[in-house]
């Protein structure tokens, strides 16, 4: 979650590479492998600012999420 919570701040992520961190950031930030601090030092480098990460959160409401069940049921009807 404190990803996805920088993601809405528009702040970047550095990850290691790992499915989980993949799903939770929807695969728009940097991924780093894991336990390898020269490939981290590297990517806080060059870190860039995207709007990606903070789009991706914009649709990770409760909203989003209460809209798309709706949906679904709605469709089992």
């Amino acid at each position: 979650m404190k990803a996805l919570q920088a993601q809405a701040l528009g702040i970047p992520v550095i990850a290691s590479d790992l499915p989980a961190l993949r799903e939770v950031t929807g695969g728009v930030e940097s991924y780093v492998p894991a336990e390898d601090p020269k490939a981290l030092a590297e990517a806080i480098a060059g870190v860039e600012e995207s709007d990606a990460g903070r789009n991706w959160a914009a649709t990770r409401t409760w909203g989003m999420v209460a809209e798309k069940y709706e949906n679904l049921y709605k469709s089992l009807l």
